[in-house]
Order: C-alpha cells, then sequence, then structure tokens
C-alpha cells in the first residue's frame, strides 16, 4: 500500500487498485469451485444430447453459478467499507 501511494500520489486511485488487487484471488477460487461443484452427469448428459462445446460450457456455467455466487459474496464483503 505504501509503495501504490509513493508511486501513484494520494488520492482514490490507490486504495481501489489494491482492494481490487486483493479480492481478485479469492474470486477466481470460487469460479474454480462453482465450475468443479457441476455434477459429471449433466455434462455427459449435455454431450449425449448433441451439444455443441459452447452449449455444454453454457450448462456447466447455469450449474455452478451458485457456487460462483457465494465465491463472489466474500470478496465484496470483506472490499466493501464497514458501518
Amino acid at each position: 500500500m505504501t509503495l501504490l501511494v509513493l508511486l501513484m500520489g494520494l488520492g482514490l486511485l490507490p486504495p481501489v487498485l489494491a482492494l481490487v488487487t486483493l479480492a481478485i484471488p479469492p474470486l477466481l477460487a470460487g469460479v474454480y469451485s462453482g465450475m468443479r461443484s457441476v455434477d459429471r452427469a449433466v455434462v455427459d448428459a449435455a454431450w449425449a444430447m448433441g451439444m455443441a462445446r459452447h452449449q455444454v460450457i453454457g450448462v456447466e456455467l447455469r450449474n455452478g453459478l451458485p457456487g460462483m455466487v457465494a465465491g463472489l459474496r466474500g470478496p465484496l464483503c470483506r472490499s466493501s467499507p464497514q458501518r
């Protein structure tokens, strides 16, 4: 944080940049765990129905969305101001 202040000066940009940088790894972990939580039988059923690759990815995204949103909640709560 101190290095950002030295490089960019005082203002709103250094804290925002630090918060975004600190929020990215948990966000990626949430997306990864959400995609890994999709049942393999659902993906196999999508392939068996003759879906194209982009359609199967859409099925995976829709079924993994609850895990992704749960992974999004942590970084948002950590980077928002406390009252």
